[in-house]
């Protein structure tokens, strides 16, 4: 039961792409969305729409951004898909942060069927804790089936801080299932510089809610 579940979440992610039909397809950086937080915003705003949002960041690109966070959801068939274009190098994200605990690059707040592909994130001043922080919103809305995948993250572990490169935890104490953060894939990521490669804590002792069906590890030969 076991290896036909994790089949179910790596079937799940190769086939996320094909769910959408015609979904909109926006190119960063351009005119409109010249960096990582103009489309934040747009998801933020606006969603997926009816056939879902695709981000292709162009190859070599370099940002500066502020702290980031995505609070709307994908759907299975209109899924949020933030993706490197394949061309050159992945493109690298850089964050700042600051003398306070805590602190994320990029923050999934309570939405399901988001995709991150093919970023390089960095922190060049070495004081950010979390590269990518995967939180339930509230007690009855954490964040579901949302894939990180071909993604470098390159922390400071000297930072006298805890650094994870990415962060699964319950941010407000669940009281129900859809509450946890569950059934969240990680494939071929690349984390370095960093104290703990991975943290999945569901914050609770109450088994009923605590996170389940996350899945660490890789896909097809591994990192593209």
């Amino acid at each position: 039961m076991k290896k036909f579940y994790m089949l179910f979440i790596l079937l799940l992610s190769f086939s996320i792409y094909s769910l959408a039909d015609n979904p909109t397809v926006i190119s960063v950086p351009s005119d409109d969305f010249p960096d990582m937080l103009s489309l934040v915003e747009y998801i933020n705003t606006n969603g997926p729409g009816d056939n879902g949002v695709v981000f292709e960041i162009a190859g070599d690109s370099q940002f500066t951004e502020p702290h980031l966070t995505i609070t709307n959801s994908g759907t299975l068939l209109a899924p949020i898909i933030i993706v490197w274009d394949g061309n050159g190098n992945k493109p690298i994200v850089s964050f700042s942060g600051t003398a306070a605990n805590e602190e994320a690059g990029l923050t999934l707040e309570g939405v399901s069927y988001v995709t991150i592909d093919g970023l390089d994130i960095r922190n060049p001043d070495g004081q950010l804790e979390y590269g990518i922080l995967i939180t339930n919103a509230d007690e009855t809305t954490g964040s579901h089936f949302n894939t990180v995948k071909n993604t470098h993250i390159t922390l400071n572990k000297e930072n006298p801080n805890q650094t994870n490169g990415i962060r699964v935890f319950a941010n407000v104490s669940q009281t129900t299932f859809d509450g946890t953060n569950s059934n969240n894939s990680f494939l071929n990521n690349h984390i370095s510089n960093v104290l703990l490669g991975y943290v999945i804590d569901s914050n609770t002792g109450q088994v009923d809610l605590m996170n389940t069906g996350n899945f660490v590890g890789t896909e097809m030969d591994g990192e593209h």
